[in-house]
Formats: structure tokens, sequence, C-alpha cells
């Protein structure tokens, strides 16, 4: 009962402070490439990397052989086909987890799947402040078809004699103008164990499907927070854009494709605007 009572204290403290939290120091975007290895080593690579962060892809015209043209894209860092699991992390996602701790907002966010993934990347240890109490919240959602689904929502019945069907969530916003979804388990771990467990009991829960371009593909976006102190760190792994000529999906597969296209236009928006507001101050 003691520790029931305070996890509501906590949950009270964070959200008082989220609705009470002013602008906070803004910090830029950043874009991280990983090229993975040939499948097939007779295949030729149409990318060649320029150290530390350019990416020259070449891109030869399928009816015109000689036809061809370059196009440089520039990034924050460029991983090649030798970088370790390990390298990425500490990186891409040691900073951000070292943000949390002191107090500050994060995003990781995985376009394709294959930047993150590999085992387990890091068993790096961090210093923290002793003096502080900590508690650290885990949430884990997904967005299919366009609605929010709780993945560790317990999905029984009253009578616990059935599973009932996984009901979607409501998007609100707060007295800040923040966005959240609205009813979702909020899970308290205190040991490294128990975030991976619950992180594999939401993961079994995630909509997968076999298509003619994967084996397993992603059929929703799934974000994952931490919540530590007042501060959220989100990790984000969004399904991968679908050319529906190459994936042969049909059905319900055709009308997820659809819906992953779609909400992947309009992030790219969001992050044009993001970078807008970053070149000119501004705060659209």
């Amino acid at each position: 009962m003691k520790r029931v009572k305070q996890q509501q204290t906590v949950k009270s403290t964070i959200k008082k402070a989220r609705s009470n939290e002013s602008v906070k120091e803004k910090h830029p975007l950043q874009v991280y490439c990983r090229v993975r290895p040939l499948q097939n080593e007779n295949e030729s690579s149409c990318v060649n990397i320029e150290p530390p962060n350019s990416l020259l892809l070449t891109v030869t015209d399928a009816n015109r052989a000689a036809l061809q043209r370059q196009m440089r894209f520039v990034f924050k860092h460029v991983f090649d086909e030798t970088t370790t699991q390990e390298q990425v992390f500490k990186e891409t996602s040691l900073p951000l987890v070292q943000n949390l701790i002191c107090g500050r907002n994060g995003l990781l966010r995985d376009a394709y799947g294959d930047m993150m993934r590999g085992g387990p990347a890091s068993t790096e240890k961090l210093s923290v402040n002793e003096e502080n109490v900590y508690s650290v919240f885990i949430t884990y959602i997904e967005i299919y078809n366009n609605s929010v689904y709780d993945l560790l929502e317990d999905y029984q019945s009253d009578d616990c004699t059935r599973v009932r069907a996984p009901q979607p969530k409501i998007i609100r916003e707060d007295g800040s103008k923040n966005m959240y979804v609205h009813g979702v388990d909020e899970i308290e771990v205190s040991t490294p164990e128990e975030a991976v467990e619950i992180f594999y009991r939401g993961q079994k829960r995630r909509r997968l499907a076999h298509t003619a371009s994967h084996t397993e593909s992603s059929r929703s976006g799934a974000e994952r927070q931490k919540l530590l102190s007042i501060s959220q760190l989100s990790l984000v792994d969004l399904a991968g854009s679908e050319r529906t000529s190459r994936s042969k999906t049909a059905g319900a597969r055709l009308r997820e494709a659809g819906n992953i296209n779609n909400s992947l236009m309009t992030l790219r928006s969001c992050f044009e605007l993001l970078r807008e507001n970053q070149q000119n101050g501004t705060s659209k």
C-alpha cells in the first residue's frame, strides 16, 4: 500500500512539473546514417562514404546504363559497414541518456530498423547524484493504422476468463500545449533486467507481417518512453516506407502501407518545419 502511494505521488509530481514546464533550451536536430554491408559479395555498391559525415550516391538509369547522376548527402556522422553496435550507441544514444539524468528531454528515432539493432549495445555506467532520488517509469505505445495502442495494457477481462481486444487510446493536449497519450500504463522499474522484461512484453504485441521485401516488416510505429525525474527519453522505431510494386502487398497489408507512407510524409513536413525554425530562429 505504501509503495502504491509513493508511485502515485511521484506520478503526480511528474505530471505537475510537465504542466508547469516553461520553454526549455532547444537543441538542433541531428541525423546519422549507417551503411549496412552488401548481402551479396558480387554486388557493386552505389554508395561512397566521404568521411566523416558525407555520403555520395550514384544512381544509374535503368533504361540507359551509361546515364548516371550523383547526389551528395551530409549528416551529423556516417557509420560505415564495419561500425560496431557499441560505437553507434556511444555516438548516438549515450549522450541522450546522460542528458536524461541531468533533467533534459531526448528523442531517438530509428527510421529503417538497421541503425539500432544487433543485441546489447553497451554496459556503460553513468554517474548520478546520490543525494537525489530517482524513479524510472516505462510506457510502450504503438501507432497502427492511425490509431494509438498501449502495448503494456492488461487485456484480460475483469473476470480473467477471456482476453479483450486492444482499445485505441486518445491523444490529448496539456496546459503547456504538449501532446500526450491519455490512459497508458506507466510501469515503474528499478533494474535493467526489469526494463528489458517490460520491453519484450510489449515487443511481442507489435504488429509484424511478411512482405516480398522483408521477412518481418513492422506495420506500425512504436514509441518507448523512460521517465527519469521530470525528464523524458523517447525511443521511436518507425515502420519504413514501402513501394507496393516491390513489396507485393494487397488487401489489409496495402491499407497498412498507405497509412505508413502518409504518416511518414507528415513526419517529413514536421522535420522540415523544425529545420526552418532552427535556421531562422522562428517557432512555427
